[in-house]
Protein backbone atom coordinates (compact mmCIF):
# COMPACT_ATOMS: atom_id res chain seq x y z
CA UNK A 1 0.00 0.00 0.00
CA UNK A 2 2.72 2.30 0.99
CA UNK A 3 4.62 1.70 -2.41
CA UNK A 4 1.20 2.67 -4.79
CA UNK A 5 0.78 6.05 -2.20
CA UNK A 6 4.43 6.17 -3.39
CA UNK A 7 3.90 5.79 -6.94
CA UNK A 8 0.61 7.99 -6.97
CA UNK A 9 3.00 10.34 -5.23
CA UNK A 10 5.27 10.87 -8.07
CA UNK A 11 2.54 10.75 -10.24
CA UNK A 12 1.14 13.69 -8.96
CA UNK A 13 4.70 15.07 -8.94
CA UNK A 14 5.24 14.30 -12.86
CA UNK A 15 1.68 15.63 -13.29
CA UNK A 16 2.85 18.72 -12.00
CA UNK A 17 6.37 18.58 -13.93
CA UNK A 18 4.02 18.37 -17.13
CA UNK A 19 2.27 21.35 -16.46
CA UNK A 20 4.76 23.49 -15.05
CA UNK A 21 6.20 22.60 -19.36
CA UNK A 22 3.33 23.62 -20.88
CA UNK A 23 2.75 26.59 -19.07
CA UNK A 24 6.52 27.55 -19.68
CA UNK A 25 5.82 27.03 -23.51
CA UNK A 26 2.79 28.89 -23.28
CA UNK A 27 5.12 31.66 -21.75
CA UNK A 28 7.46 31.37 -24.08
CA UNK A 29 4.67 31.86 -26.95
CA UNK A 30 3.43 34.91 -25.65
CA UNK A 31 7.11 36.31 -25.42
CA UNK A 32 7.39 35.12 -29.07
CA UNK A 33 4.30 36.69 -30.19
CA UNK A 34 5.11 40.02 -28.41
CA UNK A 35 2.06 39.66 -26.10
CA UNK A 36 4.44 40.20 -23.09
CA UNK A 37 8.00 41.49 -23.12
CA UNK A 38 10.76 39.29 -22.01
CA UNK A 39 10.98 40.27 -18.80
CA UNK A 40 7.52 39.70 -18.03
CA UNK A 41 8.28 36.29 -19.40
CA UNK A 42 11.03 36.01 -17.51
CA UNK A 43 9.05 37.53 -13.97
CA UNK A 44 6.56 34.72 -15.05
CA UNK A 45 8.49 31.68 -15.59
CA UNK A 46 10.34 32.31 -12.14
CA UNK A 47 7.18 32.71 -10.15
CA UNK A 48 6.00 29.47 -11.82
CA UNK A 49 9.13 27.72 -10.78
CA UNK A 50 8.97 29.06 -7.11
CA UNK A 51 5.24 28.09 -6.72
CA UNK A 52 5.69 25.05 -8.39
CA UNK A 53 8.45 24.00 -6.26
CA UNK A 54 6.39 25.39 -3.27
CA UNK A 55 4.07 23.25 -3.48
CA UNK A 56 5.54 20.15 -4.49
CA UNK A 57 7.62 20.62 -1.41
CA UNK A 58 4.52 20.98 0.71
CA UNK A 59 2.61 18.32 -1.22
CA UNK A 60 5.54 15.78 -0.89
CA UNK A 61 5.55 16.48 3.33
CA UNK A 62 2.06 16.03 4.00
CA UNK A 63 2.20 12.80 1.69
CA UNK A 64 5.05 11.47 3.10
CA UNK A 65 3.80 12.54 6.65
CA UNK A 66 0.43 10.38 5.83
CA UNK A 67 2.90 7.48 4.37
CA UNK A 68 4.45 7.59 7.86
CA UNK A 69 1.44 7.48 9.92
CA UNK A 70 0.29 4.76 8.20
CA UNK A 71 0.54 0.80 9.59
CA UNK A 72 -0.97 -2.39 8.34
CA UNK A 73 -4.67 -3.23 9.54
CA UNK A 74 -4.55 -5.88 12.41
CA UNK A 75 -7.30 -8.13 12.88
CA UNK A 76 -8.62 -6.34 16.21
CA UNK A 77 -8.80 -2.83 13.95
CA UNK A 78 -11.62 -5.22 11.83
CA UNK A 79 -12.80 -5.93 14.95
CA UNK A 80 -13.69 -2.25 15.96
CA UNK A 81 -14.43 -1.36 12.48
CA UNK A 82 -17.65 -3.59 12.42
CA UNK A 83 -18.26 -3.54 15.76
CA UNK A 84 -18.65 0.76 15.39
CA UNK A 85 -20.55 0.29 11.69
CA UNK A 86 -22.81 -2.16 13.82
CA UNK A 87 -21.79 -4.74 10.49
CA UNK A 88 -24.14 -7.89 10.89
CA UNK A 89 -21.33 -9.76 8.83
CA UNK A 90 -23.71 -13.07 9.14
CA UNK A 91 -26.38 -10.99 7.58
CA UNK A 92 -24.44 -9.22 4.79
CA UNK A 93 -23.01 -12.59 3.78
CA UNK A 94 -26.09 -14.17 3.44
CA UNK A 95 -27.22 -10.82 0.96
CA UNK A 96 -24.70 -11.51 -1.01
CA UNK A 97 -25.13 -14.28 -1.65
CA UNK A 98 -29.02 -13.58 -2.32
CA UNK A 99 -27.65 -10.75 -4.71
CA UNK A 100 -25.23 -13.27 -6.29
CA UNK A 101 -27.87 -16.17 -6.97
CA UNK A 102 -29.55 -13.12 -8.90
CA UNK A 103 -27.09 -11.79 -10.72
CA UNK A 104 -26.67 -15.53 -11.99
CA UNK A 105 -30.36 -16.41 -13.05
CA UNK A 106 -30.13 -13.08 -14.60
CA UNK A 107 -26.78 -13.97 -16.35
CA UNK A 108 -28.43 -17.21 -17.75
CA UNK A 109 -31.45 -15.38 -19.03
CA UNK A 110 -29.61 -13.02 -20.81
CA UNK A 111 -27.71 -16.42 -22.06
CA UNK A 112 -30.48 -17.61 -23.47
CA UNK A 113 -31.78 -14.39 -25.04
CA UNK A 114 -28.59 -13.95 -26.73
CA UNK A 115 -29.44 -17.71 -28.34
CA UNK A 116 -32.89 -16.82 -29.17
CA UNK A 117 -31.96 -13.53 -30.91
CA UNK A 118 -29.17 -15.20 -33.10
CA UNK A 119 -32.00 -18.25 -34.06
CA UNK A 120 -34.15 -15.36 -35.10
CA UNK A 121 -31.62 -13.31 -36.48
CA UNK A 122 -29.90 -16.56 -38.57
CA UNK A 123 -33.81 -17.56 -39.49
CA UNK A 124 -34.02 -13.75 -41.42
CA UNK A 125 -30.57 -14.01 -42.95
CA UNK A 126 -31.83 -17.43 -44.66
CA UNK A 127 -34.95 -16.15 -46.14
Amino acid sequence: MISDLKKIMLAAVGTVATVYENIDKNINEMVRKGKITIEEGKELSEQLKKDVEVKTNQATNVMMEKIDELRPLTKEDIRLMIAEYNIDVEEELKILKNKICELEKLSSKVDELEIKLKNKIDILEEK
